[in-house]
């Protein structure tokens, strides 16, 4: 593949836009979407020199005039996220589109790479469903790829997601911030899974013999009520509860999915695994990146126990949110989930980076990404992947007179989701600690 601006004309501009927008990789991300769109309008239009960071505040996400980017980093993270996704895009979805967009670091403009596929017409000729079969399998494969919640313990993810076309080299800031986590030793990417009662519809028929301990649901209207909002519901609808502790809540999965991959572009050796397979030591001298939060991770719960931030239910205001130990001028105590408008939610996400010395010299980190919802743990994610966001909490630090990056921090994220409180919005900054210089 090679940029060319010159053989890409408008329309193929255009279409290659349409494409990405259409695409199950931006289904539901909105403001991905609304930032793609405004960005490749201004190009096709010969106004790339318009694009800034509060244009697409204002013009793509719908800031206030007020907007200051210096204080609100969401055009920084969601554009980050885009890059992301393109490369998403191309490498699950599209792998053989003859146009590729991205938008180079630390740019907001986009670039058209022209991409050489061999056999064009052939594969031009190819019918619509055997596509859509080609990149949903290689989806599902992704997914089960990024995840791999049932693998035994022994067994891992060693191969690299992503092409040698797309990788680059690691940015200076991201080398200070991971440390040892990109040293060479292998990685631990482990997921917590909560104990979860899975509903299962078996109709009409007899149901099975219930697992010891477990409940058989009376089939009120109420019961079928709010099942029906997620389910189908019928006449013949019955109910069983079905113990399981095999699934990562959403928001878990996906920065899993996003770390594995960044890990795997920088070509780190990695191994995926659910907590419950693990116990807390063996994450002792490890290189650990760790994603659920106190309620549903027993190494959460006990890596956090005496943490300047943590996450906790208050049962006073009966919300869940961010402790704050130790409040500094302007901080809450408590930093409190909220609904806005019913249409979205402000919760918190909580990042940890705890240092340790290993035996044999050298050292190990564990980054915990958590939050108040497991989108929270999204936006930890995002936050700790990308250059932008860390070289602003490297500013602070110098500003709070730090002269090296510390051993261990926290930080806490306003994030902004969907009134689902899954999918992730936006996040911007809340408050930072330094627990080991």
């Amino acid at each position: 593949m090679v940029p060319s601006s010159v053989s890409v004309t408008s329309d193929d501009k255009r279409r290659a836009v349409d494409q990405v927008l259409a695409s199950q990789t931006l289904n539901r991300c909105e403001q991905l979407k609304r930032i793609l769109s405004y960005v490749c309008a201004k190009d096709i239009e010969g106004r790339s020199q318009e694009i800034t960071e509060y244009s697409l505040g204002v013009e793509a996400l719908g800031r206030s005039a007020s907007f200051s980017p210096g204080e609100d980093s969401s055009v920084r993270s969601r554009t980050h996220a885009l890059r992301k996704k393109l490369q998403e895009y191309y490498l699950v979805e599209a792998p053989e589109a003859d146009i590729r967009i991205d938008i180079p670091r630390g740019t907001y403009g986009p670039q058209y790479i022209r991409g050489h596929v061999p056999n064009g017409a052939a594969a031009a000729a190819r019918p619509v469903q055997p596509l859509r079969r080609q990149w949903l399998a290689r989806a599902i494969a992704a997914f089960a790829c990024g995840v791999l919640l049932t693998v035994a313990l022994g067994y891992g993810l060693r191969r690299s997601l992503v092409p040698a076309a797309i990788r680059a080299g690691i940015p200076a800031i991201v080398k200070e911030a991971w440390g040892p986590l990109l040293g060479g030793d292998e990685v631990l990417v482990v997921i917590a899974t909560p104990a979860q009662l899975f509903l299962r519809d078996y109709g009409g028929m007899p149901t099975p013999t219930a697992p010891a301990g477990v409940p058989r649901i009376n089939q009120t209207p109420d019961i079928l009520s709010v099942y029906g909002r997620r389910q189908p519901v019928s006449a013949h609808t019955r109910l069983l509860f079905h113990p399981n502790q095999s699934s990562p809540l959403w928001g878990d999965a996906d920065g899993a999915m996003s770390v594995v991959a960044l890990l795997a572009s920088y070509r780190v050796s990695y191994r995926v695994l659910p907590e419950r397979l693990i116990q807390p030591y063996m994450l002792h001298n490890r290189n650990v990146l760790l994603f659920g939060r106190p309620e549903y991770s027993q190494a959460v719960r006990l890596l956090l126990a005496d943490a300047p931030f943590v996450i906790e239910y208050n049962p006073e205001i009966r919300s869940w949110g961010v402790r704050n130990r130790s409040p500094k001028n302007g901080e809450p105590a408590f930093f409190q989930a909220r609904t806005e408008e019913n249409t979205t939610q402000e919760v918190y996400g909580l990042l940890t980076v705890l240092s340790s010395d290993a035996p044999a010299g050298g050292s190990r980190r564990t980054v915990i990404f958590s939050g108040v919802t497991t989108a929270g743990a999204k936006a930890a994610e995002e936050f700790f992947a990308a250059p932008e966001t860390l070289n602003e909490l490297k500013a602070r630090f110098r500003r709070d007179g730090l002269s090296g990056w510390p051993r261990a921090w926290q930080v806490v994220l306003k994030t902004r989701v969907a009134a689902d409180a899954t999918l992730l919005m936006d996040f911007s900054y809340a408050a930072y600690r330094v627990l080991e210089k």
